[in-house]
């Protein structure tokens, strides 16, 4: 037998040479394997490079320590783990081995240079979950070009484009089909983040370092095994930052985050098998208020690092909901940085994980769903299209009614109250100020006191709305009220700061607006 397999591999080692000598590349040579040797796409694509269980599972290591996903190395790929992605579904009735997520197979694609469809065959499109192939078959396609024929792939390295490291830096369920946010469209601030943020930013752009320091403030240090209470602790907190977020807690998010993300970190390492799922929940919830939180502090790149890992850590959970919750932001990510066809895209993908939510999670999926709507109707109005925003802002109109009432479920807010607040932002993203206007409810909206950050929100686009339309004493009065509200959102929201410049040649030395341009930080 140890003759047999010798004589294949050198078999195959000449027919890759061959095949190479003929100006052919790793996709042919990918494909001729797969037909002679009955290999699964996975594998033919490893043999095609000629590289071992091994061998391989040490470059996805070395690409995802460059890229910063796991630069303390502790949650390597190994050989057995690779050869079950290789061979699953299996050959039996019923699936074996481990089902590859998207974001497998895009690191895998990112290593073999190829597209992450290159790496499934029907098999694998008969047992994969229908939200991922819609994800996979939409929007996959190579990151880099194929080298030249005569050319071995070099290594992943450090040299890698910022587009393909970002692709790849630490990426969720859509990891192999969207477009980190391009550098090009980032502001200047895309890269680095406000100064009250930057200990949030750090945790995420670092996670090794938070989950040692967590280790070494614990008192089970690297210990395996960690306890129910102290899960349920770990839920807790998360929840404590998600209600700091709805209100605009600028100061304890900044002090809660980090501490949270080693903390969840931690636990996923020493999560037993039986506490993983809660874990990667808690994970996931984690890195949704991190991200949410990123985009507030102006930092869209941190911003979709951390929204990604929540996407991941969800699906890794099994837990629908959460993956929606999780898309959802990602989608806000590419609207706060500029690619808003991106942001359309991901945000109508995020209500594709609640086609298999159960019957029973009815009131927690319209609020997902519904609140994926307004997002992408905000996209929609950002890029000029008010036939897709105006559908999409009546579809969830539709799931409001349904609902009945305003709810909040896994950081999300939506219901009736939520559509009349994008009856007022749609009309001012299209440039239709008087409308906006029109569609000020004439009583005041009625936001429960713990979703200041919802109302200050308002209130801004309701002042921008009478800015626009000249009435500049209207537009000082809504920003009073916006900063009452939420004293932090509207200091550093960069859409209050551009209207208080707006604003301040028309106003008088003691305006209010001056005072405001003064707490903002700005010239007065």
């Amino acid at each position: 037998m140890p003759y047999a397999k010798t004589s294949l591999r050198k078999e195959k080692r000449e027919l890759r040479e061959k095949m190479r000598a003929m100006g052919l590349d790793y996709r042919d040579i990918a494909s001729e394997f797969t037909r002679r040797y009955r290999l699964r796409p996975r594998a033919a694509w490893r043999e095609a490079y000629g590289w071992s269980l091994q061998e391989t599972a040490d470059r996805i290591n070395e690409f995802r320590g460059d890229i910063g996903l796991d630069p303390g190395g502790f949650a390597g790929m190994t050989a057995s783990h690779l050869c079950e992605y290789e061979n699953w579904p299996g050959y039996g009735p019923q699936p074996t081995g481990r089902r590859p997520t998207p974001y497998l197979l895009a690191l895998l694609a990112a290593v073999y240079n190829c597209g992450a469809t290159d790496l499934i065959d029907l098999a694998d499109r008969e047992h994969l979950l229908p939200a991922h192939l819609l994800i996979l078959d939409k929007y996959s396609q190579p990151l880099v070009p194929e080298p030249a024929p005569q050319e071995a792939p070099p290594p992943a390295s450090r040299a890698t484009s910022i587009s393909r490291r970002e692709i790849l830096a630490d990426v969720g369920t859509l990891a192999a089909v969207t477009v980190a946010p391009s550098p090009s469209r980032l502001s200047s601030s895309g890269m680095s983040v406000s100064a009250w943020a930057t200990a949030i930013y750090d945790a995420v752009l670092d996670p090794a370092r938070a989950a040692r320091s967590a280790a070494d403030s614990s008192i089970l240090g690297w210990q395996p095994g960690i306890s129910a209470e102290m899960l349920s602790d770990l839920c807790r907190a998360s929840a404590v930052a998600v209600d700091a977020s709805f209100m605009s807690d600028y100061a304890l998010l900044a002090r809660l985050i980090p501490e949270l993300i080693g903390r969840a970190e931690l636990a996923r390492i020493l999560a037993g098998d039986g506490q993983r799922p809660t874990a990667e929940q808690v994970r996931s919830d984690v890195y949704a208020v991190a991200g949410w939180t990123l985009i507030k502090a102006d930092s869209p790149t941190a911003a979709w690092t951390a929204a990604h890992r929540a996407v991941r850590a969800a699906e890794d959970a099994g837990d629908c909901l959460r993956a929606a919750a999780a898309t959802r932001c990602l989608a806000e990510v590419h609207l706060r940085a500029g690619n808003f066809e991106d942001a359309s895209r991901i945000a109508f993908l995020a209500t594709a994980h609640l086609d298999t939510a159960p019957h029973a999670e009815r009131s927690a999926m319209l609020c997902l769903r519904g609140a994926a709507m307004l997002s992408a109707a905000a996209a929609a109005a950002r890029r000029g299209d008010s036939h897709e925003a105006y559908t999409a802002l009546k579809a969830a109109a539709v799931y409001a009614d349904e609902a009945g009432e305003d709810h909040v479920e896994l950081g999300t807010m939506f219901g009736p109250t939520n559509v009349i607040i994008h009856r007022v932002a749609i009309p001012i993203e299209l440039g239709r100020p008087a409308e906006a206007v029109r569609n000020i409810p004439a009583t005041s909206v009625a936001i429960a006191p713990q979703l200041a950050e919802r109302r200050a929100r308002f209130l801004i686009d309701v002042a921008r709305s009478f800015a626009q339309t000249g009435d500049g004493q209207a537009a000082e009065d809504a920003l009073v009220q916006a900063e009452k509200a939420a004293p932090d959102e509207v200091r550093h929201h960069r859409l209050t700061r551009e209207l208080v410049q707006d604003l301040l040649p028309r106003t008088g030395p003691s305006s209010k607006v001056r005072a405001l341009a003064s707490r903002c930080q700005l010239p007065a």
